[in-house]
């Protein structure tokens, strides 16, 4: 379903024993296998979202208000692996030895491959935009605003979290439902778990927010204006910080430079 810098991304259906030995209620899953040269940041993310997970389910604010990421149920090294397709989805079927011929590739070419499962599969559009057919004109999607909102809310959410939770981001990527207004936060790769007194954390948490602001101002369009819509998100980050700040059990104990930060930002 995808590909880049981290690896090959595949989804398909969790058999046992990780259907049984894992309570999960959906048995859909996230595969990503990574390249050679990208072991390490791939079982890197898988290390992160454990940590997140982790602090999360012993947190009452978080019970009531999750991050909108992936969760990592297992990580392996790349030895064999044999594609078993659903007999529900007969295009799965067709896609068999495809999928069998890549993967084959992958470990014949180098066999320092790491493999990380994550749920949920997300499943939708991407949100684009559309040249109108008679002129050059560039048409968006347009996202209804209640719904951009709670897009722009749940995401800001989710990175003031793990900022809080001493975790900042590069190189961000989402998955938007335009339809339903659900997001998620995935490919953290990247993510680099804060060190106290690092020169570098103020620096790492303004690229991390303002990569989200950036990424969301121009991927989803609203009936408003740009400037407009980008001072509703810059409103809506302000408010998600106070959120942290106020509700968070938890917030006394986040660093004192982080939390300078969020204060002033």
């Amino acid at each position: 379903i995808g590909s880049g810098g981290g690896g090959t991304v595949f989804s398909g259906y969790l058999t046992p024993p990780l259907d049984i030995t894992l309570a999960h209620t959906q048995s859909n899953a996230v595969m990503k296998v990574s390249n050679p040269l990208s072991s390490k940041s791939v079982e890197n993310e898988c290390s992160i979202l454990r940590y997140l997970s982790d602090k999360t389910t012993q947190s009452n604010y978080f019970k009531k208000r999750p991050l909108n990421i992936e969760t990592c149920i297992a990580s392996c090294q790349l030895k064999n692996i044999r594609i078993i397709p659903s007999l529900t989805y007969p295009q799965a079927i067709e896609s068999k030895n495809a999928i069998q011929d890549t993967l084959t590739r992958m470990m014949s070419t180098n066999n320092d491959r790491r493999v990380i499962f994550l749920q949920p599969f997300f499943e939708t559009k991407t949100l684009s935009f559309k040249p109108a057919s008679s002129s050059m004109e560039v048409k968006y999607d347009i996202m209804p605003l209640e719904l951009a909102k709670v897009v722009a809310k749940d995401l800001f959410h989710t990175a003031l979290s793990m900022i809080a939770l001493k975790v900042t981001n590069s190189d961000v990527q989402t998955l938007i439902d335009p339809n339903t207004g659900n997001s998620l936060l995935i490919d953290l790769t990247e993510a680099i778990l804060l060190t106290d007194n690092d020169s570098f954390n103020q620096q790492r948490i303004r690229s991390f927010l303002d990569e989200l602001l950036s990424l969301l101002s121009s991927t989803i369009h609203t009936n408003l204006s740009s400037k407009e819509w980008e001072a509703l998100l810059e409103d809506t980050l302000r408010e998600e910080i106070r959120d942290i700040q106020h509700n968070y059990e938890g917030y006394k104990s986040v660093p004192a430079n982080i939390q300078e930060l969020l204060e002033d930002f």
